[in-house]
């Protein structure tokens, strides 16, 4: 049996846990060498190190607060007074007992008479999820995105663009037939349009594994984007497609699995 093409979505993600500009840079656990942000392996207070909030959902969701009312994101929107520096990002988080961290990846962008002009990213994190699927398969998931903080992207085209290394972890059971477990890694982009486009921060990446005649393709999507840095959408999805056969059953799954998909106010 053939084995169809997984789904590919145009959308990557973007991740980010606390936003700071560059003349900002005092705070314990970090420092910033040529506008990135290099970690000392702590994870910092968030709102000491935010700009004010204009948005954010679930209420009171941002560190220290951490009120998530049951849900398994946070996004949301910080600006600063005079309206040069627009914020947004959201957090992924974990539904595992075991592991309470989440992903972040925060948008950050200056602005000039309502146009972005360079663009900036935080992002940080370890998301695992683990979800049931039909007939009983497992899938567990392990996003990581190593932490970055950086002010100033790169002309690509008509973007200015950031790009920093996510990686992704998966482990497929499927019952009475077997377990596979696969790694992979990619890169991310954080980027503002010159002209024209979407101002966002993307993530995907692939994890492809092979355990005898079982095989698994999951990819792991997250997006920040919005076109005028006021309206902003969040989304966060699971691509799967897992094969195999054994003992003369053979079976395809492929689906793609929704984490969240929000819109702000």
């Amino acid at each position: 049996m053939s084995t169809p093409s997984m789904i590919r979505t145009s959308f990557l993600i973007g991740v980010i846990i606390a936003v700071i500009h560059p003349v900002i840079v005092k705070y314990a656990d970090a420092f910033w060498v040529n506008d990135t942000v290099v970690s000392s392996g702590q994870s910092p207070p968030l709102r000491s190190l935010r700009l004010p909030v204009v948005a954010e959902e679930p209420p009171k969701c941002l560190p220290p607060d951490d009120q998530y009312h049951g849900k398994n994101y946070c996004w949301y929107i910080l600006k600063n007074t005079l309206g040069t520096e627009v914020h947004s990002g959201m957090l992924i988080r974990s539904n595992s007992s075991d592991w309470g961290w989440y992903v972040t990846l925060e948008h950050m962008a200056s602005v000039s008479d309502m146009r972005p002009t360079d663009v900036g990213v935080w992002a940080e994190g370890r998301t695992r999820i683990t979800t049931t699927l039909p007939t009983g398969i497992i899938l567990g998931l392990d996003f990581f995105v190593p932490r970055i903080g950086k002010w100033g992207g790169k002309k690509f085209f008509s973007e200015k663009r950031i790009e920093f290394n996510i990686e992704l972890k998966t482990t497929v059971v499927i019952p009475y037939m077997g377990t596979v477990k696969a790694k992979g890694a990619d890169t991310a982009i954080a980027s503002v349009p010159m002209e024209a486009g979407k101002n966002r921060i993307a993530a995907s990446v692939t994890a492809m594994g092979k355990a005898g005649t079982l095989e698994s393709e999951i990819v792991f999507l997250a997006e920040v984007s919005s076109i005028d840095l006021k309206h902003w959408n969040y989304d966060c999805d699971i691509e799967v497609l897992i094969s195999g056969k054994k003992n003369g059953f053979e079976f395809i799954y492929e689906a793609i699995l929704p984490i969240f998909h929000q819109k702000s106010y």
